[in-house]
């Protein structure tokens, strides 16, 4: 069972780490320590999604989060193979790799980290089309579909309510009404 608190992080990847990682051969993600991920500790769960189709998931959960200050000094550390590396590709591997995807600059600025993760091997469930029209807009009634989500595994749930319960969005109507009785 997943406990309310923990934290759910989206990321993207591209092909070749998506399949590594989705082949358990990936499992430190590296990723600079910026603010999105300054937050992200052992046990919450990170879903990354394959870049060119997001809908594409893998499901995963923290292991322990490595914190290094440049990407040089985490390729002196953890082993490379764990981080996307094949074996061939460990020899030819370098910190400058990551270049591609954050300056030095940035790096300096925020540190970077090792994720280390295990996958979770079963569906991504979500539940895409919610309403919230039979309780009060309030928070604790929000939550109750949040519990619920949890016992029953979801991994997702989209609230979606209609605009026209809103006075918010009641200039979006006005060309529409007819009769009086749709004030109401």
């Amino acid at each position: 069972m997943i406990d309310v608190r923990t934290m759910r992080y989206d990321m993207k990847l591209d092909l070749l780490p998506f399949e590594r990682m989705n082949q358990k051969k990936k499992t430190i993600e590296l990723r600079l320590n910026d603010e999105k991920r300054k937050e992200i500790r052992a046990g919450d769960l990170v879903f990354f999604h394959l870049l060119q189709d997001e809908y594409k998931v893998i499901k995963t959960k923290v292991i322990q989060v490595h914190h290094f200050p440049d990407f040089d000094t985490l390729y002196q550390s953890l082993p490379l193979e764990k981080c996307g590396y094949s074996k061939e590709e460990v020899p030819l591997a370098k910190s400058e790799d990551m270049l591609e995807y954050y300056s030095l600059q940035e790096q300096q600025k925020n540190g970077v980290l090792g994720i280390e993760i295990e996958k979770i091997d079963n569906d991504y469930l979500a539940d895409c089309h919610m309403h919230l029209e039979y309780g009060p807009l309030s928070k604790d009634y929000v939550l109750e579909f949040v519990k619920e989500a949890l016992h029953k595994g979801l991994d997702e749930i989209d609230i979606l309510d209609h605009t026209h319960r809103f006075k918010e969005f009641k200039p979006c109507y006005e060309h529409l009404r007819i009769y009086p009785q749709q004030d109401k």
